[in-house]
């Protein structure tokens, strides 16, 4: 398949019409008849839903061999046996530029995509024809689109909307509107604020922080994993392509469990090596712990986006990431969006997405306001009171604690936004951060950090009282509370 290098015609930042879709090409069912299908284009997972269910869901992955070529979950499931074949920059990259890899046939990024969507859409039952609408995340700029739209032109279905995915997703059915959208992606992660006006949501402002995606955690999580494994059996998983596939297949399912789970609950993970089962075991604190530098930059950035008290509104992958609903509940409350959301969001406003010509318009604007009898999915609800606002140094004078964490270390020098403690190894042990009426502790890349003589290695919420120290320090960090008239 060669795919063209733009679309029929070009996206467009027009407003949607009210008109519903005309009637499709000749021999296929027409718009008005044939409901409508949600494709959310994120890399992490790619989904297709009519509103009721996810039909499909699959990763934004290929593994190119010499005479085929795996998409989606197939590739996934061959990445450790296969990782010089291993493609998975094709939805980032979205260009008809080449991507090599060693010993397959040359193909462009337009072309995996093309291959990708065609097995998402497979894998759904979608008759020929069937009308979608298409959910890109806040990152896909007007050639991005254009592409794409050229792409899906030669796709057995057919594109009849474009809707922004953050607007979409804070339009679904009992989540906040106004609210910081969260969305992890592969290679990178999007924070979209979506602001309501005049009974209407629309993005306002968006980041996107390259680098800390699900690739870059996954490997975190992984060598996590695998350490425990070297601790406790003496055996590296990563070693081995079975095994580390094995590790990757069990992923998701390990951090749903660590969701639910208390902070200091034992997981454990079994693999099979040669006949013989190995089990390791986890703390949700531990999953925590290589990921937090990458969380507080996100956190840094939400803060840039949103004042305090908004709701933090996270995408389905966003919320699985183990602590970082934790870090998130420091502007406001933390909700997850249903697997169906983005969906039910779109087909509810149909008649304002649908739109009849190649060139379709990126809607950007959505009612806001849809409401039903289930609760909200709140996942953490921020504190507003009761918690210190200053630190003390013991033996100096107090140093006022904010929004940006303050970083506790040893044989670093002292510098904006950091306090060293004393001679030892140098290092990052914790950070300090207080907002939204609480002041946390956040364990850092180094151990040994502690609370009032006990160590600790997750997120702790402080008091007035508390005394942090570190291994070997001779100074500690005292929590008081002062009025706010205080000197």
């Amino acid at each position: 398949m060669a795919a063209a290098p733009g679309a029929d015609g070009p996206a467009t930042d027009e407003p949607a019409t009210d008109e519903p879709a005309a009637d499709g090409p000749a021999g296929d069912a027409p718009a008005t008849t044939r409901q409508p299908w949600v494709l959310h284009l994120n890399d992490a997972l790619v989904t297709v839903a009519n509103g009721e269910r996810v039909l499909a869901a699959s990763p934004g992955c290929a593994v190119a061999l010499d005479r085929d070529l795996l998409v989606g979950s197939a590739a996934f499931a061959n990445a450790c046996a296969y990782p010089r074949q291993m493609i998975d920059t094709f939805w980032r990259q979205c260009d008809a530029e080449a991507l090599p890899v060693p010993g397959a046939p040359m193909r462009t990024a337009a072309e995996y995509i093309h291959a990708h969507l065609n097995e998402v859409m497979a894998t759904a039952g979608a008759p020929a024809g069937q009308p979608v609408i298409l959910a890109p995340p806040a990152h896909f700029d007007r050639a991005r689109l254009a592409l794409l739209l050229g792409i899906v032109a030669q796709c057995r279905f057919r594109a009849v909307g474009l809707i922004d995915a953050a607007v979409a997703a804070a339009a679904a059915p009992d989540m906040p509107g106004d609210c910081l959208y969260v969305e992890i992606g592969l290679h990178g992660t999007a924070l979209s604020r979506v602001s309501a006006a005049d009974g209407h949501l629309q993005r306002t402002a968006d980041e996107y922080v390259t680098g800390h995606g699900w690739v870059t955690a996954r490997v975190q999580l992984i060598r996590a994993l695998s350490e425990r494994y070297v601790a406790t059996a003496r055996f590296d998983p990563r070693r081995h392509a079975a095994t580390q596939q094995q590790l990757l297949n069990q992923l998701d399912a390990l951090l749903g469990t660590a969701q639910s789970a208390l902070p200091d609950a034992d997981l454990d993970i079994d693999l099979n090596h040669g006949g013989r089962a190995q089990r390791a075991t986890i703390s949700s604190a531990q999953l925590v712990a290589p990921l937090r530098v990458a969380q507080l930059q996100l956190l840094a950035c939400a803060r840039r986006l949103a004042p305090r008290g908004t709701p933090v509104l996270l995408s389905q992958r966003a919320a699985l990431m183990p602590g970082l609903a934790d870090l998130m509940a420091t502007i406001g409350p933390v909700h997850r969006l249903p697997d169906t959301g983005i969906a039910v969001a779109a087909l509810a406003h149909q008649r304002l997405i649908v739109h009849d010509g190649a060139a379709l318009p990126l809607v950007r604007r959505l009612p806001a306001g849809l409401i039903t009898a289930a609760a909200p999915a709140v996942l953490r609800v921020a504190s507003s009171s009761g918690a210190p606002r200053h630190f003390a140094l013991a033996g100096s004078a107090l140093h006022p604690l904010t929004q940006d964490p303050l970083e506790l270390t040893l044989g670093m020098p002292p510098e904006a936004g950091r306090v060293n403690l004393g001679i030892g190894p140098a290092g990052v042990f914790g950070l300090l951060v207080s907002d939204a009426g609480e002041t946390l502790l956040l364990p850092g890349a180094r151990p040994g950090i502690g609370i009032n003589g006990r160590p600790v290695a997750i997120t702790t919420r402080l008091a007035p009282g508390d005394i942090v120290s570190l291994p070997g320090a001779a100074q500690s960090i005292h929590i008081v509370e002062l009025d706010a008239d205080a000197p």
